[in-house]
């Protein structure tokens, strides 16, 4: 049996740790800050080899020079148990030979832990029942190519911080770094490591993953990500997977499909998704639907992006 691997908060009970688990341990990856907008999260949450894609900026940085763009965009998604995710996010690879990225993401979702879980344990002045826990990524990437943005090497930075809900805090820095390649304009490579120095928190694993794209035509693209977590299970790799496709109808409405499996979590998800855009701007809508037994997980996501 794997274990997840979660340093005891300290002066945390074993009790309150067990009621705990579900909210914190075992929550969804796409609460933790994720940086998937929703024309990501409609293609299976795939990212690390869309030229297009914001989130790049942390799961593939090498990509960012690639192809020359000046992006601005903002998304905010909600699902099961109140959890919201807000983002914010800009590209520019036009300007010189570098190419910077930044981004700002912050993820919370309601405390499910009760009172009288917590025996012999109480916040003074505090209403249990109104807390949140909350998840900050504040993060930067550079990247730059050759042989006419055909090959690109690129590196990441990021704070991340999070609050339990319960005024206890903690934070790291997340070091990522990334080589990528775009073959006859058609097909995108690349491989990420994050987290290069283990952080020690949940949400940040140490990861290796590698992405695919091609784009068979201006209309209709397939992509894939495998993600190799070495952090998260104490006595095991987790190995998570996201394949997506992505049909443009009449040059302005694409219609996304895809499927993620978060290794970790042991959880598969199905994913669609909507838009309507040109070169100067996107509108982005997106579903996620949880496909193992239990509770039933949903979200439901939407993004703008302008290029300047």
């Amino acid at each position: 049996m794997f274990r997840l691997r979660s340093p005891r908060p300290a002066g945390l009970p074993a009790s309150a740790l067990l009621s705990l688990a579900g909210g914190l341990l075992f929550a969804p990856a796409a609460r933790a800050a994720a940086p998937e907008q929703a024309a990501e999260q409609g293609a299976g949450l795939a990212s690390r080899a869309d030229l297009d894609s914001m989130a790049a900026i942390v799961t593939a940085p090498a990509t960012l020079h690639l192809r020359p763009r000046f992006d601005v965009a903002g998304s905010f998604a909600i699902g099961t148990g109140n959890a919201r995710v807000w983002q914010a996010a800009a590209v520019d690879s036009e300007t010189g030979p570098i190419a910077l990225g930044v981004i700002f993401s912050r993820a919370s979702e309601e405390d499910e832990v009760r009172v009288e879980d917590l025996p012999g344990w109480t916040v003074t002045g505090k209403d249990l029942g109104e807390k949140r826990e909350t998840r900050q990524r504040v993060g930067g990437a550079f990247a730059t190519s050759f042989l006419d943005r055909t090959i690109g090497v690129g590196a990441s930075l990021a704070w991340l911080y999070r609050n339990d809900g319960f005024d206890r805090t903690e934070s790291a820095i997340g070091v990522g770094a990334s080589v990528g390649a775009h073959i006859a304009r058609q097909v995108v490579l690349s491989v990420t490591g994050d987290n290069l120095v283990p952080t020690g928190l949940w949400f940040a694993p140490t990861t290796l993953a590698s992405g695919l794209r091609l784009d068979a035509s201006e209309a209709a693209a397939l992509q894939g990500d495998v993600i190799l977590d070495f952090t998260s299970l104490e006595d095991a790799l987790a190995i998570g997977a996201r394949v997506g496709a992505e049909f443009t109808v009449g040059g302005m409405v694409p219609l996304r499909v895809g499927w993620a499996r978060f290794g970790a979590l042991d959880e598969n998800r199905l994913t669609a998704g909507i838009g309507v855009g040109n070169d100067q701007a996107a509108l982005d809508y997106a579903f996620q639907a949880g496909m193992d037994a239990g509770p039933f997980e949903q979200w439901h996501g939407i993004s703008l992006r302008i290029r300047l």
